[in-house]
């Protein structure tokens, strides 16, 4: 079977997505912000747009869902949440929200997707889902032949390269889908890091999510990775000591590091030293701590004691 979503589109949505040929990182949000959608990394998402134009008129594929605060989801995702402004995504929100609710305080659904392609016009597959409101895995053997129509129609759009897909989280990991090469980006990366240590500061605790930063362990100039194992959710203080190599990750016990420079420089640091040797909160997935390599490259490049 082809695992395959069938998401309900906003017409506007598509229409602004397609006419800006955004293709990378692009948010499908969810007003209703259900905490979890069932769908495996790599699966087709295809875009089934509303009445009265029932039709799939394009497809991505499905890395990764979250829950985040409005404005976050717009920092992350920007035009890629199908809106040319945060005023103007507030507003595509609160739509689908109940009369009263706080505009600025709430949530959105965010599946992310990537590779997503906006067929021609005369390549629209017909599809009627009736009173379907949000979307359905497509399981049957009509779900399925819908599903091989578009790849077969993928195909035949002009603006769809062929070639090997990367994987998406780990070498062992096989993508169901390869449209092109895949290149996570920062949005994406910044989501999947937070999530991986639960909103919290991988080193003070701290949960307050304006405040905390999806670091890079080296940069993506110097490695060309957004990989969750290239990054740590820190507060932004902290952020700011990592990049500047005033404190490090100890590769081998997972604690943390502080240099004595940060004393030396700025007579002071009395918070950080107080957690000097703690041990850094870890992802639950073992395949999402920070590469052991990435930590050596950091303190060989930037740290010093």
């Amino acid at each position: 079977m082809l695992p395959a979503f069938l998401g309900i589109t906003d017409n506007n949505w598509f229409d602004s997505l397609r006419r800006n040929q955004i293709t990378d990182e692009v948010n499908f949000w969810i007003p209703s912000a259900p905490a979890r959608r069932h769908v495996e990394p790599g699966s087709l998402w295809l875009f089934k747009l509303k009445a009265p134009l029932n039709f799939i008129a394009g497809a991505g594929v499905f890395m990764h869902y979250s829950v985040l605060p409005l404005q976050m989801a717009w920092d992350a995702f920007g035009v890629g949440n199908g809106v040319p402004t945060v005023d103007a995504f507030r507003d595509a929100i609160m739509r689908y929200k109940h009369p009263g609710a706080d505009s600025w305080n709430t949530d959105v659904g965010c599946a992310v997707l990537d590779q997503v392609v906006y067929l021609p016009r005369e390549l629209w597959i017909p599809c009627y889902t009736g009173s379907l409101v949000s979307g359905k895995h497509m399981v049957s053997a009509d779900d399925q032949a819908i599903v091989r129509q578009v790849l077969r129609n993928l195909e035949l759009t002009p603006s769809t390269p062929q070639v090997h897909a990367l994987p998406f989280y780990s070498p062992d990991y096989t993508p169901q889908y390869a449209l092109r090469e895949v290149r996570q980006g920062q949005g994406t990366f910044r989501v999947e890091v937070t999530d991986a240590y639960h909103r919290q500061c991988a080193v003070s605790r701290e949960h307050s999510l304006p405040v905390l930063e999806a670091a890079h362990i080296v940069e993506w100039s110097d490695t060309h990775t957004n990989d969750v194992t290239n990054g740590i959710l820190l507060r932004a203080d902290i952020h700011k000591l990592f990049d500047a190599g005033y404190v490090t990750i100890d590769p081998d016990g997972y604690r943390f590091v502080v240099s004595k420079r940060l004393k030396e420089d700025y007579d002071n640091g009395k918070e950080y030293y107080q957690l000097h040797g703690s041990r850094i909160l870890l992802p639950e997935d073992p395949n999402a701590w920070p590469n052991r390599l990435m930590l050596m490259k950091h303190s060989d490049l930037l740290y010093s004691d």
